[in-house]
């Protein structure tokens, strides 16, 4: 009438620091991953730039992982760091504390989270008043849902899910300048969004995808949903919509491939706002054996297109299309972006540590609308 179940695990490094910036401004961080074996992470980081006043900034942040067993993670934390919600274009200090207990297994009933935060601009550059934008806000922005279908036979994976959003950014101080007053990265936010989800999820164990050597559960399958709600934003109150569509398939020879579409925009007099269609699409190879290392090659590009900007930010080109490059001032209504990469495993490790050396190729494509000012 009982069994007995030995489980062997092996952990990975846990310690851990990083260092990078500039030669005249170093910056650097200090971790353990699992502190004190129990789920914890404790990080410190800083940076020490002689150009800003004060000379070291730092920040920190403490998580715990599943309190009590609830499989609620906690995160509180605060920076001097320009590392927190980060809504506008300055330098920002700010204290948070992160509440989120994810849908763990297709048999989990509740998710939710909630992130409560005040984040304010300092002028650590010491800019000019007439440039620098002073401002501070807080934001209030929670969810929950509830799993529906949980109790189907195993062979039916088809699952529903719905949600429940309340947001509200509020700022207590704007940025002085007239030409930020109607730009809705600098003006209070707030609403109430509703969200359906159907999905039919999979998992395809492998290695040398996201981690290094680590078994990894790569989710394949489709997931649908349709997002609804209303939103208040630069005096403005409209109804939004939304459709999210991805579907990931992984093949028995270890290649697979992630298709992605999203669409939403408001209405307002009959006629829609702020419409974004974005399209993306990646492939991964399978690990080839390249004598006792592992190659593994991605592709990956995407689409995106903004229609009837009324309220909502121009595109542009982020770090996320271009490695290392923030070209956040230019502005457009059409992007494409393409990326090729890569990765070599190798089994060689020093001290723990492990290498696996990549080559990599972003471009990005925007339909500048202000290039020539």
């Amino acid at each position: 009438d009982s069994v007995d179940i030995t489980a062997v695990t092996r952990d990975i490094f846990s310690l851990g620091a990083k260092l990078g910036g500039r030669t005249s401004a170093p910056e650097f961080s200090i971790y353990d991953a699992n502190l004190a074996g129990r789920g914890q992470r404790l990080e410190f980081s800083g940076v020490i730039d002689g150009s800003r006043n004060p000379t070291f900034g730092y920040g920190g942040y403490y998580r715990k992982r599943s309190v009590l067993g609830s499989l609620v993670n906690v995160e509180v934390g605060y920076t001097q760091l320009n590392t927190g919600t980060s809504y506008g274009d300055e330098y920002e200090f700010a204290y948070f504390l992160f509440i989120n207990r994810p849908l763990v297994s297709p048999y989990s009933r509740l998710a939710g989270g909630a992130e409560i935060s005040n984040n304010w601009s300092v002028n650590v550059y010491e800019e000019p008043d007439s440039t620098f934008l002073d401002y501070n806000y807080k934001v209030f922005d929670s969810w929950i849902g509830y799993n529906l279908g949980i109790k189907n036979v195993f062979a039916n994976r088809n699952r529903y899910f719905i949600a429940l959003r309340y947001l509200d950014g509020f700022f207590v101080d704007s940025p002085e300048q007239e030409e930020y007053q109607e730009d809705r990265d600098y003006n209070s936010i707030k609403g109430v969004l509703s969200e359906f989800t159907f999905y039919r999820k999979n998992y395809y164990k492998t290695r040398y995808v996201y981690g290094f050597g680590r078994t990894e559960d790569v989710p394949y399958g489709v997931t649908a949903a349709f997002t609804s709600g209303y939103l208040r934003e630069l005096q403005l109150d409209r109804p939004y919509a939304a459709v999210k569509i991805n579907y990931g398939q992984a093949s028995k020879r270890g290649n697979f491939y992630v298709l992605d579409f999203q669409t939403g925009g408001y209405l307002r007099n009959s006629a829609l706002e702020d419409l974004l269609v974005t399209a993306r699409a990646s492939y991964y190879t399978k690990a080839l054996n390249v004598n006792r290392s592992k190659l593994r090659g991605v592709v990956s590009g995407g689409f995106s297109q903004l229609f009837s900007r009324t309220t909502d930010n121009y595109l542009n080109i982020r770090k996320s299309e271009v490695r290392g490059l923030s070209a956040d001032t230019l502005n457009g209504t059409q992007r494409i972006s393409a990326h090729v990469e890569t990765v070599l495993y190798t089994p060689r490790s020093i001290l723990g540590f492990r290498f696996a050396p990549f080559i990599g190729l972003d471009w990005a494509s925007l339909d500048c609308i202000n290039c020539n000012e």
